[in-house]
């Protein structure tokens, strides 16, 4: 017995060192049975390995009905039977040591050699795991201390034989062994089931690949194992730009991915995401792990998606309807090109990630956004309803509108769509036809009234003959104004000539009655038509004036005469839709030129062609006239002619060549009759294509020019506050600065709406008044006063026009404007109306 360890126990035929290295360390399971198979001796480690085993088999039987539900209190192995082996391996084991017992019998050898079985250890609720079992035959026993075995049985005799195992494995060496065994058949199960191919590869060589790898491309295992990596690739090229971009990012990240294409054994593409990794710590060297996943069908779909969009863009560009739509931030998500070009943008994609306010006036976007909130709050569409819109120029459009709430397959809201169409010409169009329908019936009655004044002034003359020859005699013979009958005398003759005036303006209203010709410079007189007439002519054509040196003077109603050169000017600006000139020239000839003869022939022409007015008289009267000179107007336009069909009836009343509500036949038959009222000649000349020129011919007259009657002295007068002028030109902004400064005004000034409206939102509350001008560029003056109107409602403007009020004037006369001014006026018209809007002190001076 070996005293320094109890435990340690030895045989002739079993090394001592061996023995006690066994029981010192424990590391190893061991078990010592008799001839009969009964346990007499387990270490800790065999306890150990065993325990789990014989904990797991309590708990199944714990679980059949009738159980006792209790853990024994302490581990016991009594026979082999204990340790849950299968039968096969109890066999196994007895077998074993029978014939070790009987080969070490009849062997002369003191040495025991162990024999090696693989047993089938079971573990737990998995699959068992083979464990090589040595197995020791010890024929006697030296001794043990009773504290040392488990078994309380004395030692065996000589005669009885025991056997040692050992079995050549920890417990923690199996948990580890069985863990590493169900890793790699999990691995190998994933490897296999994998809908994806998975490989390996060494310095770009393939040395591994999974079946699904395989059969992706077509290929067997075998004709691509130990093959470059090359042949997967459509290309070298491609082949190099994968190595180029996934291994810098292995290195870097210890992963690199990216999508590439494959070749399959048919030559067909197969589009595929390519991930790697380093076998081991990023180290190429070692190889690399990589997976393809087929990604072709999603990439089929993503180009079908990006077609489809492409189409849609398409059909959504090629109509001039807008869309947008916008996310529930109501920032842009995209457009359509129409709606692009509205916003300046070269393409459709710039508009992504911006808002309205980038693009419209604030007051404008506010109002968007209120409709696009409520849509997104009631998820309701708006359809086809008719909204105005003031551009900067004070222009209005007329847009049909509608807006949907957008949501996503799931049904959560995402943003809105809107479409609108610019429905002015249909608006316009719808308006012109009430326009025309109004003017028609305006033309009848206007004809009806005309003639029923003419008939009434004719004998209204009649009457007011004799009162204002009564009326002559009264004051002959009381010419004392200061007596009753001298002053009834006086008023008598006095509202006779009223009286002699309204006849005369219902004369001319109805077109019957004489004018009232005066001596005047054509010059001057054309000249000043034409500055009135500028502001309605486009930028686009220019106005040249060839006035002859001297004046030319020519006995004319001024009013008719202004008239009718405007009438031309306005014709020959229709016939320029794209543009060109206006040239107008005055001449003088004689009647004893052949210049005469021409005109005197083209009159002819032109009065056969308009022979249905009969006031005019017979051909044949049409001689040399008395007159010794004439002067010769000519108004040239190079746009579109006149073609010969048309020529035959312009002078024609009611005929018009123009679109419904752009004429109404009368202009040129005007000018016509009061071009021959005053003893004179109108002729045209056009060649479609080239252009047009009409020619009138006047009388010289011999009569010097009446002069204008002088100003009356008007009164001074002294104002207060800041009136802001706005007029688009400089010399009227400059004049009414001087003008309002001497009243005792301040003064702003602008060029036009827009400049109007930053000055007035910096100083309205020093602004009094304003002084705005109708007709401006970038801004005209209905549009600026629409936003004064938004800033503050009480504003005060005084609206100043060269035209006579229109039908839009006067609405916004009705809105509140302050006040209206004809140009030109005088100054006493400017106090007169300075007055009515603001405190004046009043002096007199001379």
């Amino acid at each position: 017995m070996n005293t320094q360890n109890p435990n340690v126990f030895s045989t002739p035929t079993v090394p001592s060192a061996l023995i006690e290295s066994i029981f010192t360390h424990g590391k190893f399971p061991v078990l010592k049975f008799n001839q009969d198979y009964e346990i007499v001796f387990s270490n800790s480690a065999a306890q150990d390995h065993f325990q789990y085993r014989y904990e797991e088999k309590i708990k199944e039987d714990n679980e059949q009905p009738g159980s006792a539900n209790e853990h024994p209190s302490q581990f016991s192995l009594q026979n082999i039977q204990d340790l849950s082996l299968v039968p096969e391996d109890i066999k196994l084991i007895k077998e074993t040591c029978n014939n070790l017992r009987i080969n070490q019998a009849s062997s002369n050898e003191t040495k025991n050699h162990p024999v090696s079985i693989q047993v089938t250890c079971p573990h737990g609720n998995h699959d068992p795991i083979e464990i090589p079992w040595q197995i020791y035959f010890l024929s006697s026993t030296i001794s043990s201390s009773p504290s040392s075995s488990p078994s309380s049985s004395p030692p065996p005799s000589p005669s009885n034989f025991e056997y040692l195992v050992i079995i050549s494995c920890t417990a923690q060496t199996i948990s580890y062994k069985f863990q590493l065994d169900q890793i790699t058949s999990e691995l190998h199960s994933i490897e296999q089931a994998a809908p994806l191919g998975i490989g390996v590869a060494e310095n770009r060589i393939i040395t591994s690949l999974n079946p699904y790898f395989c059969s992706l491309l077509g290929y067997t295992e075998e004709e691509l194992v130990n093959h470059s990596a090359l042949e997967l690739y459509p290309s070298k090229e491609e082949f190099k730009r994968v190595g180029r971009v996934k291994h810098p990012q292995i290195l870097k990240y210890g992963v690199g991915s990216i999508e590439t294409q494959f070749k399959r054994k048919d030559g067909s593409l197969v589009d595929v995401f390519l991930s790697s990794a380093a076998r081991r710590n990023r180290d190429l060297s070692k190889g690399v792990v990589f997976t393809a996943l087929d990604i072709t069908k999603q990439k089929k779909t993503e180009r079908e998606i990006k077609e489809s969009r492409q189409m849609l863009q398409t059909v959504l560009d090629s109509t001039h309807i807008r869309f947008f739509w916008k996310d529930t931030e109501l920032v842009y998500l995209g457009c359509n090109r129409a709606y692009a070009n509205d916003l300046k943008l070269s393409s459709p994609e710039m508009i992504v990630g911006r808002n309205d306010y980038e693009f419209f006036p604030e007051h404008l976007v506010d109002k968007f956004r209120v409709d696009d909130r409520q849509i997104m709050e009631t998820k309701k569409g708006i359809l086809n309803y008719i909204e105005p819109q003031i551009n900067p120029k004070g222009e209005i459009s007329w847009f049909r509108i509608s807006k949907f709430p957008l949501f996503d397959t799931e049904g959560t809201l995402i943003g809105i769509l809107g479409a609108f169409e610019d429905v002015t010409p249909i608006h316009d169009a719808e308006q012109k036809m009430a326009q025309i329908q109004d003017q028609l019936i305006q033309t009848q009655k206007m004809e009806s009234i005309g003639r029923l004044a003419g008939g009434i002034a004719h004998e209204f003359n009649n009457i007011l003959t004799a009162i204002m020859g009564y009326a002559d005699l009264l004051q002959m013979d009381n010419p004392d104004p200061n007596t009753f009958l001298g002053e009834a005398a006086t008023a008598i003759a006095q509202n006779s000539q009223r009286g002699s005036t309204l006849t005369k303006q219902l004369l001319g209203f109805a077109r019957a009655g004489k004018y009232n010709p005066l001596p005047l410079n054509v010059n001057l007189e054309i000249a000043k038509t034409v500055e009135m007439t500028t502001q309605l002519i486009p930028k686009s054509i220019a106005i040249s004036l060839q006035l002859f040196s001297d004046p030319l003077i020519v006995e004319l109603d001024r009013n008719q005469f202004e008239l009718a050169i405007t009438n031309l000017i306005l014709n020959a600006r229709d016939a320029l839709p794209e543009g060109g000139e206006i040239a107008i020239s005055t001449s003088l000839f004689s009647s004893n030129s052949d210049n005469w003869h021409k005109v005197r022939n083209l009159f002819i022409e032109s009065k056969r062609k308009v022979n249905n007015l009969n006031h005019i008289g017979h051909l044949d009267q049409i001689k040399k006239p008395s007159f010794q000179q004439f002067i010769q107007i000519q108004i040239s336009d190079n746009g579109v002619g006149i073609p010969e069909s048309v020529k035959n009836h312009i002078f024609e009343p009611f005929f018009t060549t123009k679109h419904h509500g752009k004429g109404t036949g009368l202009g040129l038959a005007m000018v016509y009759g009061v071009v021959t009222s005053h003893n004179g000649i109108i002729t045209v000349d056009s060649t479609p294509g080239q252009g047009t020129t009409f020619t009138i011919v006047l009388p010289l007259s011999q009569l010097e020019v009446v002069p204008q009657p002088k100003s009356e002295k008007v009164a001074s007068f002294s104002g207060e506050g800041t009136i802001l002028v706005v007029d688009d030109e400089k010399n009227i902004r400059k004049s009414l600065q001087h003008q309002l400064t001497q009243l005792g005004f301040n003064t702003l000034l602008a060029q036009d709406g827009k400049e109007a409206i930053d000055i007035y939102r910096t100083h309205k509350d020093q602004i009094t008044a304003v002084l705005l001008d109708v007709v401006m560029p970038v801004m005209d003056g209905p549009a600026c006063f629409h936003f004064l109107r938004e800033i503050n409602p009480t504003v005060k403007v005084i609206l100043m026009s060269g035209y006579a009020p229109t039908d839009q004037i006067k609405n916004m006369i009705s809105l509140g404007v302050s006040g209206f001014l004809q140009k030109p006026f005088n100054r006493s018209d400017l106090i007169t109306v300075m007055n009515s809007i603001t405190p004046v002190r009043q002096s007199q001076s001379k």
